[in-house]
């Protein structure tokens, strides 16, 4: 069993891209099974409510795994490691030159 991390990342992705699909298929036939049974259309009746609010539900979790295997909040997250990244840089080399030029002062002070 020699697998490198790259390869169980990339195992990984294929999972969940596999379960997604699977997810959103899954829900896709839910509602277009489910549809043309609800009451709607008969003004806004308890059914009819009911109706547009578990159409909603599964427009909401088909939408949400498709935003998921997309890969939207894995673009967002590089993005955002690399501003951290970036912050963390900068602080350090504020605080690098701080430290050289009170390390220059106190040398000049000594001698």
């Amino acid at each position: 069993m020699d697998s490198t991390k790259a390869d169980k990342g990339a195992n990984k992705a294929m999972g969940r891209g596999t379960k997604t699909m699977i997810c959103v298929s899954l829900a896709a036939g839910m509602l277009l099974y489910a549809v043309p049974r609800l009451e709607v259309g008969q003004g806004w009746t308890w059914p009819t409510v009911f109706a547009v609010v578990w159409i909603g539900f599964a427009l909401l979790v088909i939408a949400s795994h498709l935003h998921l295997w997309l890969g939207v909040d894995e673009a967002e997250a590089r993005r955002l490691k690399r501003i951290e990244r970036m912050r963390k840089f900068r602080m350090r080399q504020r605080i690098v030159g701080v430290k050289g030029e009170l390390l220059r002062a106190y040398r000049k002070s000594a001698r």
